[in-house]
């Protein structure tokens, strides 16, 4: 097994993107329907038993995820999967019948950023994918 990379720029290309803040406001139960964007694992928690759990999740598992970003998004079938391998999280709202990415960091350029996936090691690399991480992040 190998890594691949892609930088933000590139998977997020095809995709036709809205800012939308208010998603929230606009669709009153985005957050319930996708309280998964929310949250996210508790690494620290792990392997570890109940006196040596962080103190921010008290030993949950789970800790809370503010994104700072909503953008509604609207792509073919290849796109949003492939959104997926990469371990790009994203929601539906029902309202207004688009998905919607969230961003969770905060002040940093888009250029800046990859995303990585596991595949066999003869897999071969498409034209916007490298086998070595080319941004900060």
């Amino acid at each position: 097994m190998k890594k691949v990379y892609i930088t933000r720029n590139a998977l997020f290309k095809p995709l036709t993107m809205i800012l939308c803040n208010n998603i929230t406001n606009a669709d009153e139960a985005f957050f319930e329907e996708n309280y998964e964007l929310f949250e996210y694992p508790c690494e620290e928690c792990a392997d570890k038993t109940e006196e040596e759990n962080c103190e921010e999740c008290a030993g949950e598992g789970r800790h809370d995820a503010e994104p700072y970003q909503y953008y509604l998004i609207d792509g073919h079938t290849y796109d949003l999967e492939r959104l997926k391998e990469y371990g790009v999280e994203y929601g539906y709202s029902e309202k207004l019948d688009l998905h919607v990415l969230p961003i969770y960091d905060f002040g940093t350029g888009w250029s800046a950023f990859s995303y990585s996936k596991e595949v066999d090691d003869d897999y071969g690399l498409s034209h916007d994918e490298t086998a070595e991480r080319t941004t900060v992040y």
